[in-house]
């Protein structure tokens, strides 16, 4: 996976995070979209992504992806669940699409909100020297 990112999907919560396993002391969690959320540092590297509602919002609108929540079997602690090892290497194509599709969603949401791309560059900026 990218860098050593983690993986992640909490059932109970219906909440996909893909973070490094450490998070810096700095990190800071800003909501980017309507169910997307960016760890940032203050030196404005990511860290992180959290996804929330995956099966109850963003699989509902993107019915391709339906299958994969069925990636994570691996328990990692109570309701929280990653993707074993072993089948990592052959979810990369998946993660990659689902990727591509959570970037989509994000500037959809922000240009269907009557945004601009520069008011979310500017939303990030201010988050980030708060």
């Amino acid at each position: 996976m990218r860098g050593g990112w983690i993986p992640t999907y909490n059932k109970e919560l219906d909440y996909f995070a893909w973070t490094k396993p450490v998070l810096s002391k700095d990190s800071r969690l800003v909501k980017i979209s309507h169910d997307v959320l960016l760890h940032f540092t203050k030196k404005g590297a990511v860290e992180g992504l959290d996804l929330e509602y995956l099966k109850g919002n963003f699989i509902e609108h993107n019915p391709d992806f339906k299958d994969f929540p069925e990636l994570f079997t691996e328990k990692a602690d109570k309701s929280i669940f990653t993707i074993p090892k072993e089948k990592q290497g052959t979810t990369e194509g998946t993660f990659r699409s689902f990727m591509d599709k959570v970037r989509t969603d994000i500037y959809e949401d922000t240009l269907n909100d009557r945004q601009s791309i520069d008011e979310l560059e500017d939303l990030v900026d201010t988050a980030l020297k708060s």
